[in-house]
């Protein structure tokens, strides 16, 4: 209790000022900040403003699953496993760190990033969860193209020999004998390749 009226306005001053300082640096980081439950829901209790930059919501549509919950966003194939790894998050103590893929407001999928901790409260039980959740789906998909060229000829897209002796050594087991490779010349393929 403060009971000098300057020393009430100064530390009004200050708590306003810390209270815009963390706003600005709120809007200006790549993704939104969340504070939630740990329900089968995600129930979003704080949302920063830039969640609706990121999904094309308004963050009052998800707060208090008001018209939905967090965990709609989250695609199917995805739910479970960010529960299973969250649950194993909360069992160890540790921090979560996690990548799955949501859909946006408008349909589209996005790929996301989650960093988030939990708060306990004085009996050692999840109070909320806090946490980061960035757009990463650029990341993604050079990740996707990596991926594919380096097991694909980028002037054909078939097959590359990186592929062919991975899939050799996968093949090579006692259950899949006997079997056969075959290597052929598809309509001088090797000599406009040795050309060109």
């Amino acid at each position: 209790y403060i009971e000098d009226l300057s020393e009430k306005n100064l530390f009004l001053d200050r708590l306003e000022k810390a209270t815009e300082d963390q706003q600005s640096v709120l809007k200006n980081i790549p993704g939104f900040a969340y504070r939630c439950k740990n329900d089968e829901h995600w129930t979003m209790l704080v949302l920063s403003d830039s969640f609706y930059t990121i999904t094309g919501y308004d963050k009052d549509e998800v707060l208090h699953n008001k018209k939905l919950c967090f965990n709609d966003l989250i695609i199917p194939e995805h739910r479970e496993k960010v529960k299973r790894d969250w649950d194993v998050c909360v069992e160890e103590k540790s921090n979560y760190i996690g990548e799955y893929q949501i859909t946006k407001k408008d349909g589209s999928l996005l790929w996301v990033w989650e960093q988030g901790s939990i708060d306990y409260d004085e009996e050692g039980k999840v109070k909320q969860l806090t946490g980061f959740i960035s757009d990463i789906s650029y990341r993604k998909d050079v990740e996707f193209a990596l991926e594919f060229l380096s097991y694909h000829d980028s002037l054909s897209g078939l097959y590359n020999r990186r592929f062919v002796e991975a899939e050799l050594g996968r093949l090579d087991v006692e259950r899949n004998l006997p079997f056969s490779v075959m290597k052929l010349d598809i309509d001088g393929l090797k000599f406009a390749n040795d050309v060109f």
